[in-house]
């Protein structure tokens, strides 16, 4: 048996079998297959019972985790059972992998496979595939992309979605992240290396590779920011050191121009000047120089920890201490960045925000989802979901903060949700923004001013009842008649279109509700009973006024037959009911 085989290490007359980390499972069990032409055939008779009563349970489990750590691919957890000898207890040995640190499992119900990848492997695939998507200069993939991509992690086949755990394992470093349209990822280190030049890149992959090591990855992580600076600064002078702090904004300094600093120093503005220029020149020399390396090492070492440390952020808030030294490093590396209120976003020159002008509505404008939508369209989409809604939220608060009284009051009004009177608006605004306070009188004018035909602003209509305004984006419109003339118009239609014959309070309820949409029960009456236009010809029937005398008179006539005939029918229903007792 294999596991025998390996035992041999405890018999010093045995030859020692070590597997090499290129080496896959499947192919080392040949080549023990093999080692075994070095062994004694009276050995070989006597490895396999003895050994296996003596060898510790903990020393067969530790040998295959060791053997498994080396590999370059993921593996399931049937290839360990293949590897492991008959009649292991496969519950343990599975635990043993599963709670390994070194080890990210992973389970796939399309294939109903669970999966194993050395953590260091999968660190290294992240490493390289981020640097391949800079070269190519794609920082944004859908997840059937990624997961073609990740499949080359499988000794065969493929995957249709992307490994949870495998991406949430490179979204802890930066690697990954969410784009903020869904069925997309994006790659923020991918993208901040796709700025860097060539050397850089190849730097940067060199230093990615040290990474590996979970130990060595862990160290370099509690380093801060400003270590990294310290480290790279101390290549210069003294003096250039204070006047790169100082003209930088580096802690413990504020900005200062030339002729603070050079007030300071004790020299000229100009000589300020050349010892700035002189530290950017030794910077900026490409291909790398011996006299520049370790300046460069130390301030892209700084900032690959700084974004993996962050796990893919590219968005800094200017209040933070950080800020200072993330934009001095990125100046460093030549990488773009930009400001966006009180937000440094890193790797662009030019945030074009024109595409916000898209937005129509005011609401929209002031709306934190629909700006980050629209600047995911736009040259963010390389941004993970995360920094995109800090932008959006910063342009939402800078935008509400620019609100005229009009614009507020149909943000109060939209609100609200429904028709109302200016009084409930008014109450509703001021809890909104208790720092602008306004009267009662204030927002009845704004409305009014908003509503009026000639001057409509953000579709405030008004809806016919007194004070009262609702918009147009809910289906309201302002009402073409007054309600004096509406209530005669349906009296004179319904009139003709019932040959000439009174038309019932009812029937001018019903017909209403075509030219209002709100109609106040009492102004309705009103309207009815008072309107100049009609005349009432019996209790609550209508006809227009301007009829004949001889229409009139008919009409009475044929009003009163209709009640003597209810009335005679009601008397003989009466009778009927008496002869029936």
């Amino acid at each position: 048996m294999l596991r025998s085989l390996l035992r041999s290490v405890s018999n010093p007359q045995r030859q020692t079998f070590r597997p090499q980390m290129s080496v896959e499972p499947g192919q080392m069990k040949k080549t023990v297959t093999t080692s075994l032409e070095i062994v004694t055939p009276s050995e070989i008779l006597n490895w396999e019972e003895p050994l296996l009563q003596d060898e510790p349970v903990q020393d067969v489990v530790s040998n295959l985790l060791e053997t498994f750590v080396t590999y370059n691919r993921c593996f399931t957890f049937n290839e360990v059972l293949d590897w492991a000898d008959e009649g292991a207890d496969g519950d343990k040995l599975r635990q043993s992998f599963v709670d390994d640190p070194r080890f990210v499992c992973f389970y796939l119900q399309e294939c109903s496979e669970e999966y194993f990848v050395p953590e260091r492997t999968l660190f290294r695939w992240w490493s390289h595939f981020s640097l391949q998507l800079a070269g190519s200069r794609q920082p944004r993939l859908t997840h059937r992309q990624l997961a073609m991509s990740m499949s080359s992690l499988r000794a065969d086949g493929q995957w249709d979605v992307p490994p949870i755990a495998a991406v949430d394992f490179g979204r802890q470093f930066g690697f990954v992240g969410s784009a903020w349209s869904s069925g997309h990822y994006v790659f923020p280190l991918a993208y901040i290396l796709s700025n860097m030049t060539q050397p850089l890149r190849q730097l940067s992959g060199t230093i990615l590779e040290t990474f590996e090591c979970a130990e060595k990855r862990e160290l370099v992580l509690k380093q801060s920011l400003a270590d990294a600076i310290k480290s790279g600064l101390s290549h210069f002078n003294q003096r250039a050191i204070e006047v790169i702090k100082g003209r930088e904004g580096l802690p413990p300094y504020n900005k200062m121009t030339l002729e603070q600093l050079g007030a300071i120093q004790g020299v000229t503005r100009e000589r300020i000047r050349q010892i700035e220029s002189k530290f950017w020149r030794r910077l900026s020399s490409e291909p790398i120089t011996r006299s520049n390396y370790p300046i460069i090492l130390a301030f892209l070492t700084g900032l690959l920890v700084e974004i993996i440390r962050c796990r893919g952020t590219l968005v800094v808030n200017t209040e933070s201490e950080q800020t200072a030294l993330v934009v001095f490093l990125s100046r460093c590396l030549s990488i773009p960045q930009t400001e966006i209120g009180r937000l440094v976003v890193l790797g662009v020159s030019n945030i074009d925000l024109s595409i916000l002008a898209q937005l129509n509505s005011i609401t929209q404008q002031i709306d934190p989802d629909v700006i980050a939508t629209q600047l995911d369209a736009g040259n963010l989409a390389f941004l993970p979901a995360g920094d995109l809604e800090q932008i959006a939220q910063t342009n939402a608060i800078d935008k509400t903060g620019k609100l005229t009284k009009v614009d507020k009051v149909y943000l109060t009004l939209k609100n609200i949700g429904e028709p109302v009177h200016f009084s409930d608006v008014t109450e509703v605004y001021n809890y909104l923004y208790p720092q602008d306070h306004m009267t009662e009188r204030n927002i009845h004018a704004v409305l009014s001013r908003c509503a009026h035909p000639d001057s409509e602003q953000h579709g405030i209509v008004w809806v016919g009842l007194r004070g009262t305004y609702a918009l147009k984006e809910w289906g309201y419109e302002r009402p073409s008649l007054s309600i004096f003339d509406a209530v005669a118009e349906i009296v004179e239609e319904k009139y003709e279109q019932t040959g000439q014959k009174p038309v019932p309070i009812a029937v001018i309820q019903a017909e209403i509700g075509k030219y209002r949409q709100v109609v106040n029960s009492t102004s309705l009456v009103i309207a009815i009973q008072c309107n100049p236009r009609l005349e009432q010809v019996f209790k609550d029937t209508f006809v227009p006024k301007d009829l004949s005398e001889q229409s009139r008179q008919e009409i009475a006539e044929d009003e009163t037959d209709r009640i003597l005939k209810e009335f005679q029918s009601e008397l003989d229903h009466r009778s009927q009911g008496h002869s029936g007792a």
